[in-house]
């Protein structure tokens, strides 16, 4: 009896890998590896340090939950950690709030396993950038945000993020290595699905939390929550496909929020600007302002979304903005390069940056934001771009057709420069210029010649710049 006791006692101080003993400080104490499968996995009888999936009298197996396996996760991560999901988490709510060390990462990774969402199909419409088929007859955009995965051939093993799609023609945000020619060609999404529930994270570290490889379906939010501290929360390979209209988002002063592609080799390194990508996504909802924390080297930007909302302190550096986006608003931030160069512009092997289809594509409150090369601004049912109580600065090559209301709407006290050279083309029902949203103040040519217009009452007004 007493040996079956002492035994007892010894295996109650035992921990799991990555946990400190009872009784002591709760910090990781070697790497750490915690699994969940929101499908076969088990919260009751399963300790989630292997993925095995539940079966009965089997400890060593996975959690069914993402609250489950987060709280495995000590408080203090010093050591590179890793929770790894699979399966569907339907109404499945989990909140990780952990302070990460410098030299550690924490990574929430829903695996390298894809899902086809159409396809496969053998191209006869293909270059470095695009891939088609003729007799396809997808609706417009049908899959934009989705992955698109080249099979065999030249470009086999690359995959791309959809910018969007023709009836016959599928447009990556990124260019291909090469022209794939006659390969076959697929739409996938991440197998592993957060349904109808949240996943929330939180950094109180001084290095990173990585949320990556994961697709949202019903009214599903994955998100995180800022800190003091300076921890960056980064979210790669998302899908959203999610009703929620925030079903990305930052908020609380979150440092930063970048996305990007995982790395395809083994290590952390985010690789050269030409060999990465963003991550496609529905709808971005930053309160605390998009940074670059981790994209200081880097020379390109992008992303695919429908909806992106950056707040309060938000800045931005010089970057190319690849998106395709219904709307992009800015409210109480800083989007100018530190030179003064504009920031949402395009760059080679990046697709032409597209904010348009919904309401108003670009609007601007109590924010500075400049427009460069390859913008495009169409298709609005109101306007093109609002400005209010802000600075917009154009670049020529600024571009926008089919807009209901003005091709710009600059009130309550808003200041719009054009660069001198090119008028932009912003057209609208209304005009190219509104300060009152129902009537053309002055055309793009007459400012681009040194005219200036204002209009006292809104306290506006549009002048040319060197």
């Amino acid at each position: 009896m007493k040996r079956f006791l002492v035994a007892l006692l010894l295996l109650a101080s035992c921990s799991f890998p990555g946990q400190a003993p009872s009784g002591f400080v709760s910090q990781t104490t070697a790497v750490g590896h915690y699994y969940a499968d929101g499908t076969s996995g088990n919260d009751t009888y399963c300790d989630g340090l292997v993925a095995t999936a539940y079966s009965a009298g089997v400890v060593h197996c996975a959690k069914k939950t993402l609250q489950a396996v987060f709280d495995l996760v000590p408080f203090l991560v010093k050591h590179n950690t890793a929770v790894h999901l699979a399966g569907t988490f339907t109404s499945d709510s989990g909140y990780l709030s952990r302070a990460v060390e410098k030299a550690a990462y924490l990574v929430v990774d829903g695996g390298n396993a894809h899902t086809s969402v159409a396809g496969p199909w053998t191209a006869d419409i293909h270059s470095a950038s695009s891939i088609g088929l003729t007799t396809a007859g997808w609706s417009v955009d049908a899959y934009e945000g989705y992955m698109m995965e080249v099979v065999d051939g030249t470009c086999a093993g690359q995959t791309r993020t959809i910018h969007g799609n023709t009836a016959t023609t599928i447009t990556p945000n990124r260019n291909f290595s090469a022209d794939p020619g006659t390969a076959s060609f697929r739409v996938a999404r991440p197998t592993t699905e957060i349904a109808g529930g949240t996943l929330t994270v939180r950094n109180f570290g001084e290095s990173q939390i990585w949320v990556q490889n994961l697709y949202t379906s019903g009214a599903a939010v994955i998100g995180s929550f800022g800190s003091s501290s300076g921890g960056v929360s980064t979210f790669t390979h998302i899908v959203l496909n999610s009703s929620s209209t925030k079903a990305l988002q930052a908020e609380q002063g979150a440092t930063g929020i970048d996305y990007r592609k995982r790395a395809t080799t083994a290590s952390w390194s985010l690789g050269a600007a030409a060999t990465d990508s963003c991550a496609g996504v529905g709808s971005i909802h930053v309160s605390g302002g998009i940074t670059a924390h981790v994209l200081a080297s880097l020379t390109s930007f992008s992303v695919v979304t429908k909806n992106l909302f950056v707040g309060n302190g938000g800045v931005m550096p010089n970057f190319a903005f690849g998106s395709r986006a219904n709307s992009f608003t800015v409210g109480g931030s800083r989007l100018l390069a530190k030179d003064g160069s504009a920031l949402i512009t395009t760059s080679a092997n990046f697709a032409t940056t597209k904010f348009g289809g919904g309401a108003i594509g670009i609007k601007l409150y109590s924010a500075a934001v400049r427009i460069g090369a390859g913008v495009d601004v169409s298709g609005c049912s109101s306007h093109g771009i609002e400005a209010n109580n802000s600075y917009l600065w154009l670049d020529g090559a600024v571009t926008g057709t089919g807009n209901t209301g003005a091709g710009v709407y600059a009130h309550s006290g808003s200041v719009v420069h054009i660069k001198d050279g090119a008028a932009p083309t912003l057209t609208g029902t209304v005009g190219d210029l509104s300060f009152d949203g129902t009537t053309q103040a002055s055309t793009w040519a007459a400012i681009d010649g040194g005219t200036p217009a204002a209009l006292a009452a809104e306290v506006s007004m549009a002048k040319q710049v060197p």
